[in-house]
């Protein structure tokens, strides 16, 4: 078994003296040097690369919004017809976030050096998508490198627009949750303790409303700065177990209302638009098979297309395959269908993902709608039965005294 790459810093020398320094992935050592005297350089220093080295350097400091702006750039300079090499040149000296810069400033190296753009990227530490990297390389030999980028800017585009539409979304039941807490931080630590003293200058036992009422308040008052925390915590523990159970967490997934629907949505709007990009660009219909189910966020979904992908190699058609193991919509299917009977899969499968990417921005929309009403009635929940017992209290004491 092939050992997994791992990321080296190195230190080179060109036939030109000049320094060149970065990171590139191999599998030990020796393959390492190797790629670097193929580049034509001569090797100064060579070390593993630490963990927070390439974390600096690489996937966490390149998040898909960079992504996307550098696609968009570099895609729009491609198809001005300005030269790969110029483009990369161009995009490090007008780009003010770092991160993009340095990742141009590796991939222009490479490319410069003799390396083909799709083989820079696959071999980068910042990893870009799979779907940039096959549809750059799909691009290169069919000579349609622009149309590719631009393909996948628009996908990358839309992906971020949906996920900032989501947090823009959630701004809003986030801060009712927060005044929530706050409420009953307020009512435990001022108002209830009030109450607690006049049943116990009395000497009258409250009713057992009002009595669940007070002992949530002490309750609150002892732990209620650590309620925080243990939330956290055990949102954490809940994580790691739909972590370790993803065919289960994918079941509970799409059992719940709203939720689950649109995430069978995003899956199959970012199959189909994978799909669409990848055929449009030239590559083999299997090969984008492979490349679309990864971006499968459903682990039974991407097995099950897994299981297609090997039908399709044995001859069968792509819906057929779908149809007899599942995974997608059956609309989609039908969809599938009728693009392979008109010729015209890839414009068939951008079409579905327009129309399944609408439709999961529209239901995460309700979702997140419906969020804001649900807190507002839990706030007035908690408000009014804290005042009802407290009146209940009242109402038993005036009966105790009189």
């Amino acid at each position: 078994m092939t050992a997994d790459p791992s990321p080296f810093r190195f230190l080179g020398e060109t036939a030109q003296g000049a320094m060149e320094s970065g990171e590139l992935l191999a599998t030990d050592i020796d393959q390492a040097r190797q790629k670097l005297e193929a580049r034509g350089l001569a090797v100064v220093e060579l070390t593993p690369a630490t963990r927070r080295q390439h974390l600096i350097s690489g996937r966490a400091s390149l998040n898909t919004r960079m992504l996307s702006d550098f696609t968009r750039s570099l895609a729009d300079l491609v198809q001005s017809a300005v030269p790969v090499p110029d483009a990369l040149q161009f995009i490090i000296d007008a780009e003010s976030q770092r991160p993009i810069r340095l990742f141009a400033e590796r991939i222009e190296r490479a490319v410069r050096a003799g390396s083909s753009l799709s083989a820079a990227m696959a071999q980068d530490p910042a990893q870009p998508d799979r779907l940039l990297v096959s549809a750059v390389a799909a691009g290169e030999r069919s000579g349609q490198l622009g149309v590719a980028l631009g393909h996948v800017a628009d996908r990358l585009e839309r992906a971020r627009d949906i996920r900032d539409m989501l947090v823009g979304q959630l701004v809003y039941p986030v801060i009712l949750v927060g005044v929530i807490f706050l409420t009953l931080l307020f009512l435990s630590f001022f108002i209830l303790p009030q109450f607690e003293a006049i049943f116990q200058a009395a000497g009258a036992n409250p009713p057992v409303e009002t009595r669940l009422v007070l002992s949530a308040g002490s309750f609150i008052r002892q732990f209620g700065l650590w309620l925080p925390a243990a939330a956290a915590f055990l949102a954490w523990c809940l994580m790691q177990v739909w972590r370790r159970n993803p065919l289960l967490a994918g079941r509970l997934q799409r059992s719940i209302p709203i939720l689950g629907p649109a995430m069978t949505a995003l899956d199959a709007a970012g199959y189909s638009r994978t799909m669409g990009v990848l055929l449009g660009t030239g590559v083999p219909l299997v090969r984008a098979a492979e490349v679309a189910a990864e971006t499968i966020s459903n682990v039974g979904d991407r097995t099950h297309l897994r299981a297609a992908i090997d039908a399709v190699r044995g001859g069968r058609a792509l819906s057929q395959a779908l149809t007899q193991v599942g995974g997608m919509p059956d609309a989609l299917i039908r969809q599938i269908r009728l693009g392979e009977a008109s010729g015209d899969l890839g414009r068939v499968f951008i079409r579905a993902a327009s129309r399944y990417e609408r439709e999961a921005e529209g239901r995460l929309k309700r979702l997140t709608e419906l969020l804001g009403p649900t807190l507002i009635v839990a706030l007035g929940s908690c408000v009014g039965i804290v005042i009802a017992a407290v009146l209940s209290g009242v109402l038993s004491l005036n009966d105790a005294i009189y």
